[in-house]
């Protein structure tokens, strides 16, 4: 079959050259057809890697922000005192990556305060000094001691190697480690610098 309007003749179904979609070639340049398609589907493919690597490249870029993302409003510790008796004095601070801290009812986007760069440094290296680990391990093989009525419990959650350590201790019942309440009076004096 001819196409007189192409000048090319389809020949066994095979379809017209993918550059005459585009372009009018005129019999005589017939024989430039292979290389143009040729260069056409080069072109083509070019183009399909770019949009193709763009669009991996904002993909990436999403992931990146939201780890970002999480990371900041990721919890990394929590600071208590249980309310015990009436007219007993209770605390319970969260504190996240990125140094914002919010008290009990509030979330991360509520947060009450927050710490400075120095104030933050600091409170990691305080963390530091602290090995959750091996305590929680032990508070973990202790049976524990009975509650007691109006009694407080000191506590304490820390994010570390990608999971929460906690150890909580009853005040008057129960020894309480001197890194534990170490770190209570220094939480607290930072608190109060923060609150000034």
């Amino acid at each position: 079959m001819e196409n007189k309007h192409l000048g090319v003749s389809r020949q066994g179904g095979a379809g017209y050259p993918l550059y005459l979609l585009f372009r009018y070639a005129p019999q005589k340049d017939a024989a430039s057809i292979p290389h143009a398609n040729l260069r056409f589907s080069k072109i083509v493919l070019l183009l399909l890697a770019l949009i193709t690597f763009n669009a991996c490249a904002q993909h990436t870029e999403k992931d990146n922000n939201s780890t970002m993302n999480s990371k900041k409003d990721q919890l990394i510790l929590e600071v208590t005192l249980s309310p015990g008796a009436p007219e007993s004095h209770s605390y319970a601070y969260a504190v996240y990556a990125d140094g914002h801290i919010s008290l009990p009812g509030n979330t991360y986007s509520s947060a009450a305060y927050q710490l400075s760069t120095e104030q933050l440094e600091n409170l990691h290296r305080q963390l530091k000094s602290i090995p959750m680990e091996t305590l929680a391990e032990q508070k973990n093989k202790e049976a524990g001691s009975p509650p007691v009525h109006d009694g407080q419990t000191k506590g304490l959650k820390v994010y570390r190697n990608n999971r929460f350590y906690q150890v909580s201790y009853q005040i008057g019942s129960e020894t309480i480690p001197k890194e534990i309440n170490d770190f209570h009076s220094y939480f607290l004096e930072l608190m109060a610098q923060t609150e000034e």
